[in-house]
């Protein structure tokens, strides 16, 4: 595979990994955000994850965003090392629990209430899944990468990241669960952690491959 081939794979591999966690990073910012007038659901292995404000399983998107973060710095500036069992790992998980949820005769379903809508994304997540398990298989057998720091560039947009918190807060705490503040509040929080992998990948695949 050419240089140009093993960058564009890599960056799909990425931003594929990139997308999931955003079901973790917006309960956790808005549990902290809305307060207890905020709830969430998420199920793994038939088994019912909930909270409102920082009540509950608040635990559970701590430890989603936390694994986000971590596969995203090591996948973009990290060693390979890390990256490589850390991202099987929780994809993984990901995959084995579409495929019981669907065995299991049910569906999974995303609700976004605050954007006003539902969708059944059971087998859209499969294929989603094994094409992202694909590319780690790939990346297996890829040649190793060396770790980078962090540039000005990148730092810049770690503090923008930073930056919209307080944003976040004013427009999320002000609405009481489906106003256009929550919406706009929603639609931040999904584009900062697009942002985030951003700050992270910039450079890299030059740096890397």
């Amino acid at each position: 595979m050419s240089r140009r081939s093993e960058r564009a794979a890599h960056a799909a591999l990425m931003w594929l990994l990139t997308l999931p966690f955003i079901l973790y990073w917006l309960p956790f910012l808005r549990s902290i955000f809305d307060g207890a007038s905020y709830e969430w659901g998420h199920s793994l292995f038939g088994r019912q994850f909930s909270g409102a404000g920082l009540g509950g399983d608040f635990w559970f998107p701590c430890a989603g965003v936390a694994l986000g973060i971590a596969c995203l710095w090591s996948g973009w500036r990290g060693p390979d090392r890390l990256f490589r069992p850390l991202a099987l790992s929780v994809v993984a998980v990901w995959l084995t629990d579409a495929i019981h949820t669907i065995a299991s005769g049910e569906d999974i379903e995303f609700e976004g209430a605050t954007l006003g809508m539902t969708l059944s994304v059971g087998r859209i997540f499969l294929g989603y899944y094994l094409v992202l398990l694909a590319l780690l298989l790939w990346s297996f057998r890829a040649p190793a990468r060396p770790a980078l720091p962090l540039g000005r560039a990148n730092q810049l947009l770690l503090l923008v990241v930073i930056l919209l918190l307080p944003i976040q807060y004013a427009v999320l705490s002000s609405g009481r669960g489906q106003e256009a503040s929550d919406q706009i509040g929603v639609l931040i929080t999904i584009g900062q952690w697009l942002l985030l992998s951003a700050a992270f990948a910039l450079g890299s695949l030059r740096g890397r491959i």
